[in-house]
């Protein structure tokens, strides 16, 4: 969560004496190894890891709340207009004249899939003691790709995990089509950053690395720091192959947890937080907030 909502919210003050305190330098934050005098408002600190401290002292942090699921196929990384979570997100009881002047606005056609049981939403595959209206998304994923899917009440988090700048790492494990493999030299084609269609126009992808799995190229797992629109997909079939199924495997340093089955959900523990953030150290943060503007 940045800095300055933090120090807002911990003092009860405004927002330009949150910023004077900030850089005034009497501000630090306090990891579990180190501990830095921060001057940026917009520094992401970590909740769950961090104590931030106004001028020695510690203040009280915001509630959070950071999940981990292993997303399922045919569900839908958002909250979809006048479903059940969404309503429950809003204070809206389902089924009531409020609700039912809602369902005039958002996507029909994507509502009726819910409504049919085509698919549904992260959201409303959550326990309900586990939904917060507050819950956030880090780094959609596509209604048939499955795997390593974290939602957190913390906007920072969610801003370290999806920005470019970051350069957070996500591996995905790939099933291509048979009839068409890939070709070993493709590992090149990923290095030196893929230019792929996108309507008008190509859209450059950052440096990637793939590596072919199997003997026939036709499972390959791949690791960006970008994530737009089927990216994945689409740099593979630049290639010449075609994504049959994708499943996300790892997040920065954190790998999805096999024992945790399709569908499931469950708190993320303090460890595999720490695993999650290992390269977001106070230093690299700080910079990042510089980038951010």
């Amino acid at each position: 969560m940045r800095l300055d909502r933090i120090v807002e919210s911990g003092l009860k003050v405004d927002a330009t004496h949150a910023h004077d305190f900030i850089r005034e330098g009497k501000v630090s934050v306090h990891a579990q190894e180190a501990q830095r005098v921060v001057t940026h408002p917009r520094f992401q600190v970590i909740l769950g890891l961090e104590e931030v401290h106004v001028s020695g002292k510690p203040i009280a942090l915001p509630f959070n709340k950071t999940l981990i699921m292993n997303k399922p196929k045919q569900c839908i990384s958002e909250r979809v207009r006048g479903t059940e979570s969404w309503c429950r997100s809003r204070g809206i009881s389902f089924g009531s004249e409020e609700h039912s002047l809602s369902l005039e606005k958002g996507n029909p056609k994507v509502r009726k899939e819910i409504e049919k049981g085509l698919c549904t939403t992260v959201y409303d595959i959550l326990p309900k003691e586990l939904d917060h209206h507050t819950l956030g998304v880090c780094g959609r994923l596509d209604k048939d790709t499955t795997g390593l899917f974290i939602m957190t009440t913390d906007g920072g988090l969610q801003q370290l995990l999806s920005h470019p700048d970051s350069l957070c790492i996500k591996k995905y494990i790939a099933t291509l089509d048979p009839a068409r493999p890939l070709c070993k030299d493709v590992a090149d084609k990923f290095k030196q950053g893929l230019q792929i269609k996108g309507g008008k126009r190509h859209k450059h992808c950052q440096p990637s690395e793939i590596s072919i799995l199997n003997e026939n190229g036709t499972e390959a797992e791949v690791a960006i720091t970008e994530g737009f629109y089927h990216q994945v997909k689409r740099m593979i079939h630049s290639c010449g192959s075609r994504v049959l199924l994708l499943k996300r495997s790892q997040i920065g340093n954190l790998q999805l947890d096999p024992s945790l089955k399709e569908g499931q959900v469950r708190e993320m523990s303090t460890k595999e937080l720490v695993l999650l953030c290992k390269d977001f150290d106070l230093e690299t943060r700080e910079l990042l907030a510089n980038s951010y503007n």
